[in-house]
């Protein structure tokens, strides 16, 4: 029996890396085993490339270097104007906490 490998992610910078030297004609099984990961899950991010690339492309880097996943909230419209909301607060001098923004985007 095999022993597991460890639970690990990696970021979409990462991700996007392993595209790049894929292309460049480095096989999956070595940079599985480089970013201790599953050849299957490099299999996945071959399949996902439009998206990863798509979501890299309209974010900044140091966001990359941190991000892990390009999933992105369900309520857009909504994100937005809290975040609107929560700037113009701050600008004010208004102190907020988390139950004041959370009691905004219930309204």
């Amino acid at each position: 029996m095999s022993t597991k490998r460890k639970h690990s992610s990696c970021t979409l910078h990462e991700k996007l890396e392993v595209l790049k030297r894929l292309d460049k004609g480095e096989s999956a099984t070595k940079l599985a085993a480089e970013y201790s990961v599953g050849k299957a899950t490099i299999t996945d991010w071959k399949k996902n490339r439009v998206k990863i690339e798509q979501f890299c492309a309209s974010t900044s880097e140091k966001t990359l270097e941190q991000r892990h996943n390009s999933t992105t909230s369900v309520y857009d419209k909504l994100d937005e104007a809290t975040f609107l909301w929560f700037t113009q607060e701050r600008q004010k001098g208004v102190p907020i906490s988390g139950p004041l923004i959370y009691e905004k985007a219930l309204q």
